[in-house]
């Protein structure tokens, strides 16, 4: 019996052991796994921000249905597995899932090198810290400050792709409400039990929310262009049924005419302004070109914008949404 015991207790010591150790790089590895493998689009943002709400409220809902015990009250052990362990357990893993939702989104629309990559980086980073689920509990869900502003920027970041798949608002609009309603809400709920209709409640909403939101859109050229995402670029010397030809990154002095070409993709429906803005040696040449592209493309909607015998040195072309935020740019040389 002895060494039954020994021999089954030893792989399950072991089996201990080994998560606790690399639960965190395990968590990691199932949350890419389930993202490749559900493989959900930019149309899953609505239901990204139904979970997420629901990750937000589920604390303070299970602190008045499942409280803490009081002293000296034995509570049943269901009821202590439930409130310590089942329920932050969901709402870690609410929240994962919807990071690593938003990540690829965020990353997809930005940049490199670029400014815009900050937002991307520092999603992957709260998807990142969700893996390490003791610590996050302990860090951030236990405390009602932290977790209100953690899941603002969740929201945010839910908030601006859902707008554009339910609503197709331009990106201004989708920075501007998404950040009203995330601090809104934020607001609401660091303000406990205030009567959210209330004269006090409503000034407050004014003075907090409507700041971040008209903040957040003059920050927009720091932010990816979500939703569009450019997958294919190229400079060449022809336009052919919409296909760039002669793609090359360096063309002879006295080229007749040389392309910047974008493949952008966005959401079915959604018509989006674009600005082209040239640049030879660091300097801007000439306005802003303006066009527009439409989505529901699967190869991409595919736009291009040109120069005429473009003189010798380095060119660069910036393909921007009309709040200026950078969809993808294209650069070549022109030799001597």
């Amino acid at each position: 019996m002895t060494d039954f015991t020994e021999t089954f207790t030893k792989p399950v010591a072991f089996v201990r052991t080994f998560v606790s150790q690399y639960a965190p790089w395990l968590s990691l590895g199932i949350g890419v796994l389930a993202r490749v493998l559900t493989n959900h689009n930019i149309e899953f943002a609505p239901k990204a921000v139904a979970l997420l709400i629901v990750a937000w409220t589920l604390p303070a809902i299970l602190a008045r249905v499942l409280p803490d015990p009081l002293d000296g009250i034995r509570e049943p052990k269901w009821r202590n597995v439930m409130r310590t362990t089942g329920a932050p357990f969901v709402v870690v893993a609410l929240y994962k899932n919807v990071l690593f939702f938003l990540v690829p989104i965020w990353f997809g629309s930005a940049h490199f090198p670029s400014l815009n990559m900050g937002m991307p980086l520092l999603l992957a980073a709260m998807a990142l810290a969700t893996c390490f689920s003791t610590q996050y509990h302990h860090h951030i869900i236990e405390h009602p400050v932290r977790r209100v502003i953690w899941s603002g920027v969740v929201l945010f970041a839910a908030l601006v792709p859902a707008l554009a798949v339910m609503a197709l608002t331009p990106p201004r609009v989708s920075l501007f409400l998404a950040a009203l309603i995330s601090s809104g809400i934020a607001t609401a709920s660091l303000k406990g039990g205030d009567n959210i209709l209330s004269r006090r409640a409503i000034l407050g909403f004014v003075l907090s929310a409507v700041p971040v939101a008209l903040t957040t859109v003059l920050l927009a050229p720091l932010l990816p262009p979500v939703p569009a995402i450019c997958h294919e670029r190229g400079a060449g010397t022809a336009i052919v049924n919409r296909n760039l030809i002669g793609k090359a990154e360096s063309f002879a002095r006295g080229t007749r005419r040389v392309y910047a070409w974008f493949a952008v993709t966005l959401p079915p429906g959604y018509h989006q302004r674009i600005k082209y803005q040239w640049y030879h040696d660091g300097d801007a040449v000439g306005p802003p070109i303006e066009a527009t592209i439409e989505g529901g493309r699967a190869t991409g909607f595919r736009t291009a914008s040109h120069q005429n015998t473009p003189a010798p040195g380095r060119w660069r072309a910036d393909l921007n949404t009309n709040a200026l935020q950078l969809v993808d740019r294209v650069t070549f040389d022109v030799s001597p």
